[in-house]
């Protein structure tokens, strides 16, 4: 999962990332990787990698919820202006070009709204099997 989302992150920054840059950030995505469910990333081409740990889900209920926080994210990188925020937000922190304190604050507070957007819709979850709820 690691190297795949490690991938697909330098490929959308247009792999202008030094080889020592890719090594550390694959490094701490491989520590990340143990505890996290899944990640959805975006793609250069425009369409949306969603990668699912199935480990880490005890039952399909669980894996309902996590596909569907997963699938909110990927909506919403279709929204205007957010794939190319994520864009310079990995641009930034893969050293490839610097952004603004403004703009990794703005990045910050809608990061977090994306989330509580996601985590507010995970109800949906119920439809896909009806134990995720409980």
């Amino acid at each position: 999962m690691a190297e795949l989302a490690t991938a697909a992150e330098v490929e959308l920054t247009g792999g202008e990332v030094d080889k020592r840059m890719q090594a550390r950030v694959l490094r701490e995505a491989n520590r990340h990787a143990r505890d996290a469910a899944a990640r959805a990333i975006p793609l250069a081409s425009g369409g949306v990698l969603v990668l699912v740990n199935v480990n880490h889900h005890a039952n399909p209920a669980e894996f309902a919820v996590t596909l569907v926080h997963e699938l909110v994210h990927a909506m919403q990188f279709s929204r205007k202006g957010v794939r190319e925020r994520i864009v310079t937000d990995l641009r930034d922190g893969l050293g490839v070009e610097k952004q603004s304190r403004r703009q990794a604050r703005e990045h910050m507070r809608l990061l977090e709204q994306e989330e509580r957007e996601a985590y507010g819709v995970e109800y949906l979850a119920n439809q896909l099997v009806p134990a995720a709820a409980a």
